[in-house]
């Protein structure tokens, strides 16, 4: 085998590796968007209510009415805070290039 033809085979694996990398990082960030959104989702839920007596609560509820307070404001732009820098410190090792001598 050439040095050329081998160079270039060596090439190709190593750009299976970086696919492969990427895929596994863009899985793990996936997965940990999926986990905060559910965070926040759950919170919203949990404050989801009807007003007692209320005539119009059905529709207030059905309007997506919830009460939150500043807690709760600060909890979910939390979790949307932290996707976002997490999946940027997931993925940004991948858009880092090395010089080749």
């Amino acid at each position: 085998m050439t040095g050329d033809k081998r160079k270039k085979i060596e090439l190709c694996f190593d750009s299976v590796g970086k696919i492969v990398s990427l895929k596994a990082s863009l899985t793990r960030a996936v997965t940990n968007i999926s986990i905060n959104l559910e965070s926040a989702i759950k919170r919203l839920e949990t404050n989801q209510f009807v007003m007692d007596g209320d005539p119009f609560a059905e529709m207030k509820l059905s309007e997506g009415l919830v009460r939150m307070d500043d807690d709760d404001v600060e909890h979910i732009q939390k979790q949307y805070t932290d996707s976002l820098w997490e999946t940027m410190d997931i993925l940004l090792p991948h858009y880092r290039t090395t010089k080749e001598e």
